[in-house]
């Protein structure tokens, strides 16, 4: 059974249940509130006065939203710590391309509260880590349903050469300004980013929304904090939206091959082809 099936049953206690729909609807709102207060160059106060609004109504809680109640805190709580750590980063005289490698790796920060708070549930800490079926069926434009199949390993091919021929001009253009050095600076950009962006948001978040409010509510979910989250890494709000929508393609890869490994991939050669083609600055000069 794939991981879209297994949390696709979990959300079937929230049907006709009005309670529980409210608080999912509370959790849901008060996470993309977070994710757009984390935005904020002034938002941290603003943030720890949600995450005691949150505290508050832990008793309230039903214990099917438990855990995911307490991942958005534990998302906060690894949030300041991972301002805090790039404050102090940025402060120092260290170099452009090592303060980038720095942050990017910094999303630990964020990633381990969040895992270790599923050791109160007796759960693996970071899920879909198994063996990927790449022969597992993406239908359009449901998922799991609609007019059009291809295999996982069919569509990650045709995102690659999608990707590569969207990219290719911009980075010819920019050959002769790249040197040799650059390309250990962007393959390190694109192991470290791909890997813990999607350990956070396909991995650890996608598992707790899609257990709480369903998989398709729970993708969308994080799919859109995922896009929004890059605005406070120089993007405009309307490029947001389009990682928000890339953000999907990657949990419906993740969700019907039941693991992490082929978004990792895809995610690691599109931040790649992004950081030769220059929409992700690495370099000062």
């Amino acid at each position: 059974m794939t991981a879209l099936k297994l949390l696709e049953n979990c959300k079937s206690h929230i049907r006709g249940n009005r309670p529980l729909f409210i608080q999912g609807v509370w959790l849901t709102i008060a996470f993309l509130l977070m994710i757009v207060i984390t935005q904020l160059e002034e938002g941290r106060p603003y943030l720890v006065g949600l995450a005691a609004l949150l505290a508050a109504t832990l008793p309230w809680i039903k214990r099917r939203f438990t855990p995911l109640h307490t991942a958005i805190l534990g998302y906060m709580a690894g949030f300041l710590l991972y301002r805090a750590f790039n404050d102090w980063i940025g402060s120092m005289m260290i170099g452009h391309e090592r303060i980038i490698l720095l942050n990017r790796l910094s999303l630990i920060l964020i990633i381990a509260p969040i895992a270790l708070l599923s050791f109160m549930y007796r759960e693996k800490p970071i899920p879909y880590l198994g063996r990927p079926d790449l022969r597992a069926k993406l239908f359009f434009p449901f998922i799991e349903s609609g007019f059009h199949q291809v295999t996982v390993r069919t569509f990650l091919i045709i995102a690659f050469l999608i990707n590569a021929a969207v990219f290719a001009p911009f980075i010819f253009m920019r050959k002769e300004s790249l040197d040799p050095s650059f390309f250990v600076i962007a393959i390190s950009f694109a192991v470290i980013n791909s890997i813990l962006e999607e350990v956070l948001w396909r991995g650890v978040l996608l598992r707790r929304f899609g257990e709480a409010i369903g998989v398709y509510p729970g993708l969308m979910v994080t799919s859109l904090g995922f896009g929004l989250q890059h605005h406070s890494l120089g993007f405009d709000w309307w490029i947001c939206l389009l990682f928000a929508g890339g953000g999907i393609f990657y949990g419906a890869v993740v969700l019907r091959s039941g693991s992490l490994y082929p978004a990792i991939v895809w995610h690691g050669v599109l931040n790649l082809l992004m950081a030769y083609s220059g929409l992700i600055l690495l370099q000062t000069s």
